[in-house]
């Protein structure tokens, strides 16, 4: 568990006297158990270092986990928890258990492409959507996600249908990043071919629309041309796509891997400012409530995911017409709880129409 290890051990057990990352863990918040939270997360990496053997309960401390990096965006001594994290979710799938979530999870992207092991083409979401232009080859290639080719495909056709000047591209087999994967300890089967694509592109610019894709392709990646989240690209070009203007009051809802993982913070509102009001949530920007759906922890403990998806409509101000998010695995958690959710992508062709 190198991340562990190239930390400081006096870091480490600091961490464990401080606790002040207690007041902003979302697993901690609605489950209340010590090991639910970073610093019983560490607790339970430490013991491992020492005796190198895991003690019971690790596996639903580390998996519940939904890496959303509020933990080490407050930490006075620069823990990385997630990564830490990541890495104690390796070294248990190493040393511990067949995990058949996971396996499960693994075939079904080396299968079928994707992690719902959805038997669809993934360009099935293209059939009868008018509007939309594409490139054989681009200098831009937009890299769909899997949630907007199978479930929330509204995202992908209004991304499509405002760059539609811009002459993207598709990648001719787009298969999952591995997000899930990578986030939950384990490297995904798509990771080379989707590589080989990219390079083969020769694209300049990888866009996206998912907050995990975002993360994955940036940092776990590698890549030499630039990752761009469409929430940055819109932004960067908002006078030449022309936005309209809406009657609405909207929030936005900072997705974790996008806004204080990433920085992107900013580009949104200001998009959202340019066609409607916009009103804060009472945790925003780096301080953000995290959906609950990350880190694998939507498809391994729904109940635990919902319960925080729930508490962070909480944070909802009074009289808002919509949420708004940058990230469909956000925007299917919350929606899934009652939340009245569109991505930017929608607001955006909302106001053109």
């Amino acid at each position: 568990m190198s991340s562990i290890g190239s930390h400081n051990i006096i870091e480490l057990l600091n961490c464990l006297r401080c606790g002040r990352c207690r007041t902003v863990c979302p697993t901690l918040e609605s489950e209340g158990w010590e090991s639910m939270g970073p610093r019983g997360r560490i607790m339970l990496g430490l013991n491992y270092l020492e005796k190198t053997k895991w003690i019971e309960g690790t596996e639903k401390s580390i998996y519940t986990c939904t890496t959303c990096q509020a933990c080490s965006n407050i930490c006075p001594s620069d823990v990385e928890v997630e990564s830490i994290v990541e890495s104690m979710r390796r070294a248990y799938l190493k040393d511990c258990v067949d995990n058949r979530r996971i396996n499960e999870m693994y075939e079904a992207i080396s299968v079928f492409g994707n992690p719902m092991s959805d038997k669809r083409s993934r360009r099935a979401w293209l059939e009868g959507i008018d509007g939309i232009s594409l490139k054989k080859r681009s200098d831009i290639v937009y890299f769909v996600g899997c949630l907007p080719s199978y479930r929330s495909v509204d995202v992908a056709a209004s991304t499509l249908r405002i760059l539609s000047d811009y002459g993207i591209s598709l990648l001719d087999d787009e298969k999952c990043c591995g997000s899930p994967l990578f986030r939950m300890g384990m490297n995904p089967p798509t990771f080379d071919s989707n590589i080989r694509q990219i390079e083969e592109s020769g694209a300049e610019i990888i866009l996206t629309s998912c907050a995990g894709c975002y993360k994955t392709l940036k940092n776990d990646y590698e890549l030499e041309c630039k990752v761009i989240h469409t929430a940055e690209f819109f932004h960067e070009h908002l006078d030449e796509i022309d936005p309209g203007k809406l009657d609405l009051t909207v929030t936005y809802h900072d997705p974790c891997h996008l806004g204080r993982g990433g920085g992107v913070i900013d580009e949104p509102r200001a998009v959202i400012e340019r066609i409607c009001g916009l009103s804060e949530m009472k945790r925003n920007r780096e301080l953000s409530g995290c959906c609950g759906g990350g880190g694998g922890v939507r498809s391994g403990y729904h109940e635990l995911s919902t319960s925080i998806a729930e508490r962070r409509l909480d944070d909802l101000p009074p009289d808002v017409d919509l949420i708004v998010t940058a990230c469909p695995l956000c925007l299917i958690n919350l929606a899934d709880v009652g939340g009245k959710v569109i991505d930017l992508s929608e607001l955006i062709e909302r106001s053109k129409m």
